[in-house]
């Protein structure tokens, strides 16, 4: 869930108990627009880094964490119960 201006992604709360996967999902124009600063031509993000809890995993589409203009971006975290790791 985004917060009104889209700076804060708040996910559902996860569980050690049940499995989890949640996505993130956004649509990259060609311009972007910060309040009180200005609009900028966008080329390109790359997500570098996550900060997820011990055995949780992250993935992006497009692969490799870099989203282009005129598109839509993901981000998806996924954490499974210990009894389904050990029965993978």
């Amino acid at each position: 869930m985004f917060n009104t201006d889209s700076s804060v992604v708040t996910l559902p709360e996860a569980s050690t108990e049940s499995d989890y996967n949640e996505s993130i999902s956004f649509y990259a124009t060609e311009e972007i627009s910060i309040p009180g600063v200005g609009s900028f031509g966008f080329v390109s993000a790359n997500i570098t880094s996550v900060s997820t809890p011990a055995g949780m995993s992250y993935s992006c589409d497009p692969e490799g964490c870099n989203f282009g203009p005129n598109a839509w971006g993901y981000v998806t975290f996924n954490w499974y119960t210990r009894k389904r790791r050990i029965m993978k």
